[in-house]
Parts: structure tokens; C-alpha cells; sequence
């Protein structure tokens, strides 16, 4: 059996784990013949910019967003073409089977992320700071976003609060960080 490759940045997936509906994937381009090797190379969509998903908003063009804790639901989600993936605190219940997602650790995020963007190379990836990594303050949220962006490969982070958190907010968005808000429950 022969290899397939498409032009442009790609990625590698072993010939025996393809799914027939990559073939139909938008960003799939032109197909050639390529000598040796058992692999297929996929072509890669560009990530979007923070200031692309802005300007598709306020365009009023719909954003497709999906929250994804593992490799294969990213893997899927990047197959198909979502804008935004959220690794969420949520894990705690969904993934891991705690009560509420109060116990949810940097090091439990930091593991889904990374997989997580292992699936998805290509897509825009926001992470929560999980309950007790930022609420000490705008050093503390600072430290753990470096860590979800540098480690994890985070293109955003999420946190929840209102006026209480706009310091920190200021305070990460001033040094690069993209931040988005979420209310909570309260």
C-alpha cells in the first residue's frame, strides 16, 4: 500500500488509524504520491488569532467552540474543524469523578491539556485556572497562566470572577496573556 501526502505544514498519522472522513475534511488540500514510509500526511489548518476570533465576532460570523479533556475528542474536534477547545475544570466531574471541580489541580489540568493539544495542534485551545490557582491574586494567576500556556500549550486561559478579578485580569492581559471571562454561579 502506498503512501499518501498533502502539501503544506502537516502532521503524521500511522496509515492503520486513518478515519475515511478525514479525506472530506475542509482543510485537506491537493493529494500526491509520496515514495516509502507508513504514514499519511494530513494537511494542517493555520490556528486562528485571538484577534481573528474578535474580528469573526464582530463580524457576526458564528464561532464553533467544544470542551475536550482527551486526545481522541480533541483529535475529532480538530478532524472537523471547531474554532475554540476549552479544557475546562469540569474535568473533575466528567473525567475524574469528583463531586464539584474544587479539587481539580494545576498538575490534572496541565495533563489533559497537553494531551489535548497533542489532538489538536492546530485549533485555538483556552484552559481554566483551576479553583485555588488564582484567587490568592494577580501574582499567583500570573505564575499558574505561564504555566498552562508554557507546559500545557494553552492559547488562553479561562477564570471566573467579576470586578474582584479585574486587577489579575489587567494584570495578565498587560503581559501577552489572553484571558477569557466567565461569571460562574454566583
Amino acid at each position: 500500500m502506498g503512501v499518501v501526502a498533502l502539501n503544506a505544514k502537516s502532521c503524521f498519522i500511522n496509515r492503520s488509524s486513518i478515519v475515511s472522513s478525514l479525506l472530506g475534511a475542509k482543510y485537506l488540500s491537493s493529494i500526491s504520491a509520496a515514495k516509502g514510509g507508513d504514514y499519511t500526511d494530513f494537511t494542517v489548518e493555520r490556528k486562528l488569532t485571538t484577534l481573528e476570533l474578535q474580528h469573526k465576532a464582530r463580524k457576526g460570523e458564528k464561532l464553533t467552540m467544544i470542551t475536550a479533556y482527551d486526545y481522541p475528542t480533541s483529535r475529532h474536534a480538530e478532524d472537523v474543524g471547531f474554532d475554540i477547545l476549552l479544557v475546562g475544570d469540569s474535568l473533575g466531574m466528567v473525567v475524574l469523578g469528583y463531586d464539584t471541580t474544587q479539587p481539580v489541580t494545576m498538575e490534572e489540568m496541565l495533563h489533559h491539556l497537553k494531551a489535548v493539544r497533542r489532538g489538536a495542534p492546530s485549533r485555538f485551545i483556552v484552559a481554566d485556572l483551576p479553583f485555588g490557582s488564582y484567587e490568592l491574586g494577580a501574582d499567583q494567576a500570573f505564575h499558574n497562566s505561564l504555566r498552562l500556556i508554557k507546559e500545557g500549550g494553552a492559547d488562553a486561559i479561562k477564570l471566573e470572577g467579576g470586578k474582584n478579578r479585574a486587577e489579575t485580569v489587567a494584570k495578565l492581559v498587560d503581559a501577552g496573556i489572553a484571558v477569557m471571562g466567565h461569571v460562574g454561579l454566583t
